[in-house]
């Protein structure tokens, strides 16, 4: 594939290897395509902690230091704080929440040799 410079296509300022865009692909100097960068792939059970995550874990800090709660009232919390579930799920794996069933209730807590705020 090369740039078809019979087509539009697009030149690009500010970039150290593209000069020309075209379809959606970015071409060298020579209008040949470069290749996409190699993105290294993450593991599934990796939680990339970001200030969301981290706002998060500190939400649940503070929401289970009282003893446990249901995960339901926890959702129902989290939503009036403005945390979303993905950030709370991911802060609750790197904090090791303790979950068990109680009553067919699912229940969070904060395991044993976590600090309360």
């Amino acid at each position: 594939m090369q740039l078809d410079r019979a087509r539009p296509f697009g030149v690009v300022s500010g970039h150290r290897v593209a000069r020309f865009e075209q379809d959606g692909v970015l071409f060298n100097i020579r209008g040949e395509p470069l290749e996409p960068p190699r993105v290294r792939p993450v593991k599934a059970d990796t939680v990339i902690e970001t200030d969301a995550v981290d706002s998060a874990r500190l939400f649940l800090l503070n929401v289970l230091s009282g003893g446990p709660l249901s995960k339901s009232v926890i959702y129902k919390v989290a939503e009036e704080n403005n945390q979303t579930w993905s950030n709370v799920s991911k802060a609750a794996d790197l904090l090791k929440i303790t979950k068990f069933t109680y009553n067919k209730a699912t229940m969070w807590k904060l395991p044993e040799d976590v600090g309360v705020l």
